[in-house]
């Protein structure tokens, strides 16, 4: 460490500790206010009657027996030597509180109550000799702070990721003085315009709207928005609902309410069910069951020529519109069918495609929404599957088809180990004949018998020569896809799989 740094900030705190303390008074440093008021021209011969007050311990208010002893002898002859002689004496108390704790790990105190008021000056908890955690790292030299870089990263990394690691969660805590912030004059923080109440937005609260006065005003601008007097949270959330079950919401921008929006395709059935939605107590279980048990949600996706031409969009919603699954739905399918699932609840992130031989399983089967999402070091393949970006909101994501997702399915060794998990299943390897075992398949990945036409397909697949030229990946070896293996592959490829219809 820098004595520089030490001294820099150290003394501040010492000063600060020492302004607190009865001169008069204090059993511990009174001598040392006592010398520190000689005048340093005249401190070697004046020292001599403070040295021998001091050794007579004669004083209105008896001292430390242990500060008395230090400084009892040769008068100083500085203020140099009246630090040098407390150094010594807080030197000698750490040396035994060290062997006690040599011996007694779980030693709280000193048996000795006037070596243990010694030692509480550097170890008690307001003490200015015990430095909060934060400020060592600043009295390191630049040396030192490049060799603990390195390792504060791993240990902040062990504690993000071991399992023993406890939990945490990110929280907010009000200011104990809450205070209006100002207005930022064309965005420019050192143009500072008029003060800005905490209170809810005019346009939604009308010209009537009160200041919050409840320490920050979170819980009321949040029991604000939750109101019943303000219909727009409930409009917005419905509207996500069915954009998540229909792939396209009744407002089509969910991200804008506003007059430049698009007007919603059925006005008075957003307005009931958001009205619903409050009567229900904002509960989005009764709400996805209101939706999922509706005859618009159970429809068909077969073609009307008739409504083509009336509606080509469907906004009407004469028929389902069919939709792709989105990333995390589709490794958890993947996972389901190939019966490798984790669906545990809770826990930390997890590294989904991470390999290593320390791991039984080649990939992480925890379901996806447990990934790990580095915004810095965002995967690849979330973006080929139109993952959403993690550095801004994103209400609606995108959905495109794209070679590289085919690319996926055809080439990864995640979707070719779900296809050998799948067919080696003991029901499948139960199973003697082909066409039994064509069918466990349709019934396994699509909840469906094969027509005739899809068994025949399927057994002449089988028996072409190709049906090898793959592989799959198991640990650190690579093994050629048996037939049955690839036919499963190609079944999870599939867009019945893929897209909900």
């Amino acid at each position: 460490m820098s004595d520089r740094k030490i001294l820099r900030t150290g003394a501040p705190r010492w000063l600060k500790a020492l302004e607190k303390l009865n001169p008069e008074a204090d059993p511990i440093f009174a001598p040392w206010f006592a010398f520190a008021a000689l005048p340093t021209s005249e401190f070697a011969d004046r020292a001599k009657e403070v040295s021998a007050k001091i050794a007579a311990n004669s004083r209105a208010h008896p001292l430390n027996s242990l500060v008395v002893q230090a400084l009892a002898g040769e008068p100083p002859t500085s203020l140099k030597d009246v630090a040098e002689r407390y150094s010594k004496l807080f030197e000698d108390v750490d040396k035994r509180w060290q062997e006690k704790l040599q011996k007694d790990a779980e030693s709280q105190t000193l048996p000795d109550a006037e070596q243990e008021a010694l030692r509480q000056v550097f170890y008690g908890k307001d003490s200015p000799g015990n430095l909060p955690a934060e400020l060592i790292p600043s009295l390191y030299n630049v040396p030192a702070l490049m060799q603990v870089g390195p390792l504060r990263s791993q240990l902040m990394s062990l504690d993000a990721s071991h399992p023993g690691a406890p939990q945490r969660a990110m929280a907010l805590v009000d200011s104990p003085q809450p205070k209006n912030s100002r207005v930022f004059i064309r965005g420019n923080p050192n143009r500072l315009g008029e003060e800005a109440p905490r209170q809810f937005l005019a346009i939604l609260a009308g010209d009537n709207r009160k200041p919050f006065t409840h320490g920050s005003g979170r819980l009321e601008l949040a029991r604000a928005i939750a109101s019943r007097e303000n219909p727009l949270t409930a409009r917005v959330m419905v509207n996500r609902l069915w954009l998540h079950h229909f792939g396209a919401g009744l407002v089509t921008t969910p991200d804008d309410f506003g007059l430049r929006s698009d007007p919603p395709s059925h006005p008075e059935l957003l307005d009931y069910l958001a009205w619903r939605f409050m009567q229900d107590g904002w509960s989005l279980k009764k709400l996805h069951r209101l939706l999922m048990l509706s005859s618009v949600y159970q429809q068909k996706s077969d073609d009307d020529l008739r409504h083509e031409k009336l509606d080509p969009d469907n906004r009407l919603l004469a028929k389902t519109n069919p939709r792709q699954l989105d990333f995390e739905s589709m490794r958890d399918t993947l996972l389901s069918v190939a019966g490798n699932l984790d669906d545990s609840f809770g826990g930390r992130p997890v590294d989904l495609f991470k390999r290593g031989t320390a791991n039984q399983q080649p990939y992480s089967n925890r379901r996806t929404v447990y990934g790990v999402i580095d915004r810095n070091d965002l995967l690849a393949l979330f973006r080929i599957f139109d993952f959403a970006n993690p550095d801004i909101t994103t209400a609606q994501r995108d959905a495109t088809t794209v070679p590289q997702q085919a690319l996926f399915f055809l080439n990864s060794p995640f979707v070719m180990e779900q296809a050998c998990k799948m067919v080696n299943r003991p029901p499948f390897q139960r199973l003697d004949d082909e066409t039994k075992r064509v069918r466990y398949l349709y019934q396994l990945v699509y909840q469906r018998d094969p027509s005739a036409d899809e068994i025949q397909l399927g057994l002449r697949f089988l028996q072409a020569k190709s049906a090898s030229t793959d592989f799959k990946e198991q640990t650190h070896e690579q093994q050629p896809l048996t037939p049955w293996e690839r036919y499963g592959q190609v079944l999870l490829m599939s867009n019945e799989l893929m897209f909900v219809d």
